[in-house]
């Protein structure tokens, strides 16, 4: 299970989606959960003020949950995820901690950063979609993000690939090639025992 964290603009999101296509794996997204909780279009605009609307804290919790909830799924069946969220808050990160313990599951936690011109300039560029947070939000968000000191830093502000190669340098650190996939031994039930 992988995290990718980091504020606004950080480029978490496409960092994400690059990493699950290139590892062939799912991607859950706290964009998008968050709305279909709603009952809303991904690409519709929810935009509201720094906790407000469906960023309030019980609606963030209630997202968070949701998201790790379907990654326990998924890792439970064997399935690699990386879970795109902001991961600002210290106790949903020991929350996913949880389920990375409860699965089996290894977890890599990787931040993302950029310097804040290069936030600003992507968002007042950024075209409508999943995400509702503008430059008012960052800013409010990055006046209250805690240290995450157990992740790996991943600075996105240059080319797409040379950030995926960090990337994956974290989550695959002997190497960037196809992983040999681990399955856990299944001894079916000796049909002559008794029950």
């Amino acid at each position: 299970m992988t995290l990718v964290g980091g504020l606004p603009g950080s480029g978490k999101s496409t960092l994400s989606g690059a990493l699950a296509d290139r590892l062939g794996v799912t991607l859950l997204s706290s964009d998008r959960l968050r709305k279909e909780l709603a009952g809303i279009p991904a690409e519709q605009s929810a935009a509201a003020g720094y906790g407000e609307g469906l960023y309030t804290p019980e609606w963030t919790a209630r997202t968070y949950a949701t998201l790790l909830d379907r990654a326990a799924a998924l890792l439970s069946c064997g399935e690699y995820v990386v879970l795109d969220a902001t991961w600002s808050d210290a106790g949903q990160r020991d929350a996913a901690l949880r389920v990375a313990e409860h699965t089996g599951a290894d977890l890599v936690a990787l931040h993302c950063h950029v310097p804040g011109d290069v936030s600003a300039a992507r968002l007042s560029t950024r075209a409508a979609g999943t995400s509702d947070a503008g430059p008012g939000i960052a800013t409010a968000m990055a006046a209250r993000e805690p240290p995450w000191p157990e992740a790996v830093a991943v600075d996105t502000s240059g080319p797409l690939e040379s950030t995926v190669a960090q990337a994956l340098a974290a989550v695959r650190p002997w190497g960037t090639g196809q992983a040999p996939v681990f399955r856990r031994p299944y001894m079916k039930p000796d049909r002559g025992a008794p029950a």
